[in-house]
């Protein structure tokens, strides 16, 4: 990943609706939700999700696959982590694990 995409992915996760998104789908996996799913979940516009969902792609955060008529949206972890990975290869003086120290679990707050 660099940088344009980088600055990409945090643009896309910068936005609270954008957000909310990558945040429901991120501990369901590969399972993910429809779109419809998404939208109901959230109770956001499928016309303004829509956009959201392809600015997240477009981000390299979310992939999708068809599923019959619906599209599946589902966290790409491979594009996950490469964004983590950019952003802690060069804290803590070059001592990068120092940064994976932390139990990510536990740092999920409520909406």
């Amino acid at each position: 990943m660099e940088i344009k995409q980088l600055t990409d992915a945090l643009a896309a996760l910068a936005h609270p609706e954008r957000l909310r998104v990558f945040r429901l789908l991120a501990p369901l996996g590969e399972t993910g939700l429809s779109a419809g799913e998404i939208s109901v979940r959230l109770k956001a516009p499928a016309n303004t999700l829509t956009a959201r969902l392809n600015l997240l792609v477009a981000a390299d955060l979310l992939s999708r696959r068809r599923d019959g008529r619906s599209v599946i949206y589902f966290v790409n972890p491979d594009g996950v982590r490469t964004m983590i990975q950019m952003l802690t290869q060069d804290c803590c003086q070059g001592r990068a694990e120092l940064c994976g120290s932390a139990d990510f679990r536990s740092a999920r707050h409520a909406d």
